[in-house]
């Protein structure tokens, strides 16, 4: 993926962060309108930090399948791969 969008996604994913923290200070809690604004943004970027999160957890996944296919040290594996057309 381009280095510039995944760092426009850990830019949101840092404020999704945030605004969770930011929900829970007394200064936040004592206004529902504050919440209520604060809510509506961390709903806005959810399914985008949901997504890239799994992103990451699926590039992830597989750099370990690389990295064992390319030791070629189990062999059921990648014989498995080469056999899905892989």
């Amino acid at each position: 993926m381009d280095p510039k969008v995944i760092e426009k996604l850990q830019a949101i994913e840092r404020r999704y962060d945030d605004l969770a923290t930011l929900m829970g200070q007394p200064e936040a809690i004592a206004s529902y309108e504050r919440v209520q604004a604060l809510s509506k943004e961390r709903a806005f970027l959810e399914d985008t930090v949901l997504m890239y999160r799994d992103y990451r957890k699926t590039a992830g996944e597989m750099e370990g399948v690389r990295s064992i296919l390319a030791e070629g040290n189990d062999e059921d594996l990648v014989d498995s791969f080469r056999r899905r057309g892989g």
